[in-house]
C-alpha cells in the first residue's frame, strides 16, 4: 500500500539542481511530446514549403497543403465571366475583308428604297449560319443576334427563306466541287469541308434533304433575339434594355439596330420643341447607352441610318453665278436655337444624332441607287465563279455601296435577288 503514494511523491518532487551549473541558468525539464501525436496551436505545414501558407483567402477547392493560394489580378463580374469569348465576324467578304472586330459600329445610311434593310437582314443570315454543316463550307459565323426593330420592316418568314437559300447554294456547290473531286482529285476546300460526311449528305433525297437544311435553319434561330419599338416612348427603354439582354444572352456577338432615325421628326417636334440643339442633346443621351453596351460586352454593331438631309447633287450644273450664291446663302441659314457653328451643312453631316454617335461610328456604309436594265452579272459572296442573271427576272434594280473606313473608301455595286446580295 505504501508504494502508490511513494510514487506520488516522486512524481510531485522537484528536480534537483546540478552543482556545476547554476539555477538561476537551468530551464526547466520539458516532457517529450507523443512521437505521433501533434501539440495544440502548432501549425501545420508542407515539407516541401519553406515558407508559411499564405493568409489570404484561397480559391475554391484550392488547399494550403497543396499550393498557395491565387488571387485574382482585378474582379471579373459573372457576367463577363459566362460570356464567350469577343470574336472577329467574317460576316462579309466585300464589305468587310478583315472581318468585324468586337466593339465596331458600322453605320449604314442612304436614302428610302436602296437596300439598307435587306443589307442587314443577309447579314444577319449570315452571323446566325454554322461555319460547317454536314461536310459543306456553308461560310457563316454560328453567332447569336440581338435585333432592333424600329421601322416594322422585319420579317421572320424572309429571314428564314434567305437562310435556307443560302445553305442550298451552298450545297448545289458542294455537289459539283464533289463530281470534280471525284473526276480530277482536286478538291475544292472553300467548299468542301468534310468528304466523308457530304458524301453521307448527299446520298438523301431531295426532300429528305430539304427537310434537314430546314431543320438546320430552325435550330440556328434559337440564336437570334428580336425586341420590337414600335413608338419614341419606347425607344429608350429598347436601347436601355440591351445592357440585360447582353447579359442574359453570352453568344450574342452582333447587334442590329433598323433604324436610329426612326422617330426623328417625332422627337424633334415632341421631345425637343422643334430645336435641333436640344434634339442633339437628347440623342447624345440616348446613344451613349447604345455606344456603352457594346463597349462594355465587346459586341459588333450594325445601325440603319435613314438620309433625312439630303444635300444637293454636286453634279447638276450651275446656271449662273447669281443662282449659286444664292445656294451658297440658303446653305448656311441658321436656326434660331443652333449653337455657333451648327450650320446646315453641319446637319446634313451627322442628321443630329449626336456628336457621341458621330464620334464613335468605326466603319461607313452609304448605300444609292443605279439604274440599269437587265442581264446584270454578279458574284454571290463566297463563290468566285461569275454567273449572269436570267434576262427574264424581276432584277432591274442596281445598287451601290461606298464602305468608308480608317479614311479609306471602296466603292461596291451589288442587285438584290431571293438569295440576298448578289455582288458585282
Amino acid at each position: 500500500m505504501s508504494e502508490p503514494a511513494d510514487h506520488h511523491s516522486n512524481a510531485t518532487k522537484p528536480a534537483e539542481s546540478n552543482p556545476t551549473h547554476p539555477a538561476h541558468l537551468t530551464s526547466p525539464v520539458q516532457p517529450n511530446p507523443a512521437p505521433n501525436r501533434t501539440p495544440k496551436n502548432t501549425p501545420v505545414r508542407h515539407p516541401c514549403l519553406n515558407t508559411p501558407p499564405s493568409t489570404s483567402p484561397l480559391l475554391l477547392g484550392a488547399s494550403s497543403l497543396t499550393r498557395p493560394a491565387i488571387r485574382t489580378p482585378q474582379p471579373v463580374s459573372l457576367v463577363e465571366y459566362l460570356r464567350e469569348e469577343p470574336r472577329t465576324l467574317y460576316i462579309d467578304p466585300h464589305l468587310f475583308p478583315s472581318g468585324l472586330e468586337p466593339g465596331d459600329v458600322v453605320e449604314v445610311s442612304g436614302p428610302a428604297n436602296c437596300g439598307k434593310s435587306m443589307l442587314a437582314l443577309s447579314l444577319i443570315a449570315t452571323a446566325l449560319l454554322p461555319a460547317v454543316w454536314c461536310g459543306v463550307q456553308v461560310g457563316g459565323c454560328e453567332a447569336g443576334v440581338l435585333y432592333i426593330d424600329c421601322e416594322q420592316h422585319f420579317s421572320i418568314f424572309q429571314l428564314v427563306n434567305l437562310m435556307y437559300r443560302k445553305v442550298k447554294i451552298r450545297v448545289k456547290l458542294a455537289r459539283g466541287a464533289l463530281k470534280e473531286h471525284r473526276r480530277s482529285g482536286v478538291t475544292d476546300t472553300a467548299v468542301i469541308a468534310n468528304i466523308r460526311d457530304l458524301t453521307e449528305l448527299l446520298r438523301y433525297s431531295t426532300s429528305i434533304l430539304k427537310d434537314k437544311i430546314q431543320d438546320m435553319v430552325q435550330g440556328r434561330l434559337e440564336g437570334f433575339h428580336y425586341i420590337g419599338c414600335l413608338q419614341s416612348a419606347q425607344y429608350p427603354i429598347a436601347l436601355g434594355s440591351i445592357d440585360e439582354h447582353l447579359a442574359k444572352n453570352s453568344d450574342v456577338c452582333l447587334l442590329v439596330v433598323d433604324s436610329l432615325s426612326a422617330f426623328s421628326w417625332h422627337d424633334w417636334i415632341y421631345k425637343a420643341n422643334g430645336k435641333f440643339v436640344e434634339l442633339k442633346k437628347y440623342y447624345d443621351k440616348l446613344l451613349s447607352v447604345l455606344l456603352a453596351s457594346v463597349k462594355k460586352y465587346k459586341v459588333a454593331l450594325i445601325a440603319v441610318k435613314q438620309a433625312l438631309f439630303l444635300k444637293m447633287c454636286e453634279d447638276n450644273p450651275r446656271k449662273s453665278v447669281e443662282d449659286e450664291e444664292e445656294v451658297r446663302e440658303e446653305s448656311v441659314v441658321l436656326d434660331d436655337d443652333m449653337e455657333e457653328g451648327d450650320v446646315t451643312g453641319n446637319m446634313m453631316e451627322n442628321e443630329y444624332l449626336g456628336y457621341t454617335w458621330v464620334s464613335g461610328v468605326t466603319c461607313q456604309v452609304i448605300m444609292s441607287k443605279v439604274r440599269v436594265g437587265k442581264g446584270l452579272s454578279s458574284v454571290s459572296p463566297g463563290n468566285k465563279d461569275t454567273k449572269n442573271v436570267d434576262l427574264n427576272s424581276e432584277v432591274k434594280q442596281l445598287f451601290s455601296a461606298e464602305v468608308i473606313r480608317n479614311k479609306e473608301s471602296v466603292k461596291l455595286q451589288f442587285v438584290v435577288t431571293e438569295e440576298g446580295l448578289m455582288w458585282q
